[in-house]
């Protein structure tokens, strides 16, 4: 299909609605590349983790997920907004307030 053949609102449909792995989609987001079959993949090992925690302990908290993308660009986004606020606070005149 050339983009000449297609109205430009329907090329931009057709990307929009590439899977996860496809190229365009792991060109454009950090988890892109991550497909179904990788978090299939993952889903198994999350479970066999669970299973292990809960026939050593009795209970599945704290049992190891694999780490997906989007998991380490939650926690960079969350470390960036604690760097953020903890900047705001260090440059912040504070002034005593009675409270008598």
């Amino acid at each position: 299909m050339a983009y000449d053949d297609v109205p430009a609102s329907e090329a931009i449909d057709l990307v929009l609605t590439l899977p996860r792995g496809s190229l365009y989609v792991g060109a454009v987001t950090p988890y892109g590349r991550w497909d179904d079959a990788a978090e299939q993949r993952a889903q198994i090992v999350d479970e066999i983790e669970r299973l292990i925690m809960l026939y050593a302990t009795g209970s599945t908290e704290g049992s190891r997920v694999v780490e997906r993308p989007w998991m380490a660009e939650e926690r960079r986004r969350v470390a960036e907004r604690t760097r953020r606020a903890v900047r705001t606070l260090n440059e912040t005149k504070w002034r005593d307030v009675d409270h008598g």
